[in-house]
């Protein structure tokens, strides 16, 4: 690959050296840019900010595409646009043209907003498919318990609304478990013996589950959160959130994501790390080809810490964090109006909705919880929009 000009070479020094003022800075962001690309391991950390800058725009630029049509540059400056202001995104896309224009590849669209609107790539449903194999849900809504315990009016409702919309967002595999079918052996040979023999390594996993939740407090206020199963009378039968957490282990699906419609509280105790704050920026098919290459288990909940989760709400039928989800996943999540859904995107429109619709129902709102299970990678869960455009 040609050098770079002398001029592009001092844009990116001046613009990325304050960002590169340690080790752990340097290896964290090139990690989000090209993973364990061979060209990570030809960067040497070590040295001043302004030396270990110019060798490493060196090394990416000569190394050149870590996937067709993205060059390695380039991919560190989209993980950097996602990490800074709107006018140094301004300052990023014009330097990813020019690094475009002077590699030859495929011009790059700005992801900036712009007085002229950009242009994007909507993906199709057949350019959607590379970025998965199939679609698997296991949902389950259990009303009532044999009198083990209180009687809910509208999970096994919840359950059947989350199914439906599902199929309607292209799940072709939905296996559902409603009331007395949703027994602890049922639920556990979809985790540990279905979903880890039929799945492959580019598909995605959903499972819902609605009913009770229940918490185990043990010395110095440790927390242990479970699911009730339909014929769980105490904790020996009840299933845990960190056996829930060793399942995605065993499930090839590169995209895993959990929706808990219960109320417990011990979920800090098996995630990995800060939630995604925002959405991210719009999804072009550079975007959408790293956020899905990457692993991802996530886990959206109805509510925090020991709150409790409100079994009805304004939409009658549907709790109130069901009943987000469903809107949120006909569209009103896909607030850029880019025709995609991460999970990102949907617990960033579940959560408000479900505080102000629990307030308003119940006079005690609920704060939905949302984050990676450990062991997750930095993907993010992606569902198609109806309000999807094709070019």
């Amino acid at each position: 690959m040609p050098n770079l000009d002398a001029a592009t070479l001092k844009e990116l020094v001046d613009f990325l050296t304050p960002l590169m003022i340690d080790e752990n800075s340097r290896r964290a962001t090139l990690q989000l840019a090209v993973g364990n690309a061979p060209v990570y391991h030809q960067i040497h950390f070590g040295g001043p900010a302004n030396t270990f800058t110019v060798q490493m725009i060196s090394t990416l630029w000569q190394f050149g595409e870590i996937m067709p049509g993205q060059p390695a540059l380039v991919a560190l400056l989209e993980i950097v646009r996602t990490q800074v202001g709107v006018n140094q995104q301004n300052a990023i896309d014009a330097l990813i043209a020019k690094l475009n224009r002077q590699s030859a590849v495929a011009a790059h669209r700005p992801l900036s907003s712009t007085a002229s609107a950009p242009t994007y790539l909507w993906p199709t449903q057949s350019e959607f498919t590379p970025y998965y194999g199939k679609s698997w849900a296991v949902v389950i809504g259990i009303n009532h318990y044999g009198g083990r315990h209180p009687r809910l009016t509208n999970a096994s409702n919840d359950a059947r609304g989350m199914a439906d919309m599902l199929r309607q967002r292209g799940f072709e595999n939905i296996h559902t478990l409603y009331d007395e079918q949703a027994t602890g052996s049922a639920i556990m040979g979809w985790l540990r013996n279905e979903l880890p023999a039929r799945t492959d390594a580019n598909d995605r996993v959903v499972f819902f589950f609605a009913g009770h939740g229940v918490t185990q407090r043990g010395p110095n206020d440790h927390k242990r959160g479970y699911l009730i199963p339909h014929d769980g009378s105490n904790f020996a039968e009840y299933i845990g959130m960190e056996e829930l957490r060793q399942c995605c282990n065993v499930i090839r699906a590169k995209h895993i994501l959990v929706l808990l419609d219960c109320c417990f509280s011990g979920v800090a105790a098996v995630t990995a790390r800060a939630t995604l704050s925002g959405s991210g920026p719009r999804m072009d098919d550079i975007y959408l080809a790293r956020i899905t290459q990457r692993r991802a288990w996530q886990i959206l909940t109805a509510s925090d810490d020991d709150e409790l989760a409100a079994d009805s709400s304004s939409q009658p039928g549907h709790s109130a964090f069901t009943s987000a989800l469903l809107a949120g996943l006909a569209g009103e999540a896909d607030r850029d109006q880019d025709g995609l859904i991460t999970a990102t995107d949907l617990a960033n429109y579940v959560r408000p909705r479900v505080v102000r619709d629990s307030e308003a129902t119940s006079l005690r709102s609920q704060l939905p919880f949302f984050n990676y299970l450990l062991g997750s990678d930095l993907g993010d869960f992606v569902f198609t929009s109806p309000t999807r455009k094709t070019p």
